[in-house]
């Protein structure tokens, strides 16, 4: 049973103080799971910490850090939690982002900017350890 798209359950979490965490929600309630075109299941599990959508703060007006596109965004950092311990392509994790946010029907424009802004940020910055390394 399917509720939306290849998402087998809704998307629940806990919004948790801000405290010195950019990680300002939690997977609640039950394991998250996505299923990609290629039939991969990924599960978030419960307690798996995010901050929805990383954005420059000049693009938090065009995207806000919580949208149509959370769902998306939860399994794509999952994905990239995965990529800096070496068990995940960041490529992949990026393409299933753009799966995922095709799924959700989140408008081309939107989805092409959030999209090749993780590209970017992959190509340039994580591959040389700047960020998220």
């Amino acid at each position: 049973y399917r509720i939306m798209g290849l998402f087998q359950k809704h998307l629940v979490v806990k919004c948790l103080l801000k405290e010195n965490s950019k990680f300002r929600f939690e997977v609640y309630g039950h394991d998250f799971i996505y299923e990609t075109n290629e039939k991969e299941i990924i599960v978030v599990p419960v307690g798996f910490k995010t901050d929805l959508v990383s954005a420059p703060w000049f693009f938090t007006r065009i995207i806000p850090s919580t949208g149509k596109y959370n769902e998306a965004a939860v399994v794509h950092d999952y994905l990239c939690f995965l990529a800096n311990q070496r068990l995940c392509d960041r490529k992949k994790a990026d393409k299933i982002f753009l799966e995922a946010m095709i799924d959700l029907e989140v408008g081309k424009i939107k989805r092409s900017v959030m999209y090749f802004g993780v590209r970017f940020y992959t190509k340039f910055l994580w591959r040389q350890g700047i960020y998220g390394a």
